[in-house]
């Protein structure tokens, strides 16, 4: 008597070789993993994570947060909606008063001026007036939100 063993495959969905579009140029890919060529965008989150909803952004250029979504779905957005989901991020942008750097993430921020993020954010809002000091100039840095 033979015994066979039958396997059930999972229907869990392969988004390896959809198109994907940076919605910030408008650009169109072939898949995630060519974008992430073209781009030369280091390992971090992965597109397709954003595409799905799961994330909020996978990658920067020039320290901006790159949006995606698949092809099939950037068809039927407004240009309005394109522009909430560009808008759309966990971290408000930041800018240094001081020096007039505008950090997209505000952990960005933090870590060059080794801030804690709740006080440069007490300081956008208004609860305090400066948040850390400038390592060269030894000034007092005041921050405000920034909108892009």
């Amino acid at each position: 008597m033979a015994i066979v063993f039958t396997f059930k495959r999972s229907k869990r969905a392969d988004f390896r070789n959809e198109k994907v579009v940076l919605l910030n140029t408008r650009q169109v890919f072939n898949s995630a993993r060519e974008a992430k060529q073209k781009l030369k965008l280091k390992d971090g989150t992965p597109i397709i994570r954003v595409c799905r909803g799961i994330e909020k952004s996978a990658g920067k250029i020039d320290g901006r947060p790159l949006i995606w979504v698949f092809y099939k779905d950037y068809k039927i957005l407004s240009e309005e909606e394109i522009n909430i989901r560009l808008n759309q991020s966990n971290n408000k942008s930041v800018i240094c008063i001081n020096t007039n750097e505008i950090f997209y993430y505000l952990s960005d921020a933090s870590r060059k001026y080794n801030v804690n993020p709740s006080c440069i954010t007490r300081c956008c809002k208004g609860k305090q007036k400066t948040s850390g000091i400038h390592p060269v100039t030894e000034e007092k840095l005041k921050w405000k939100y920034y909108s892009i």
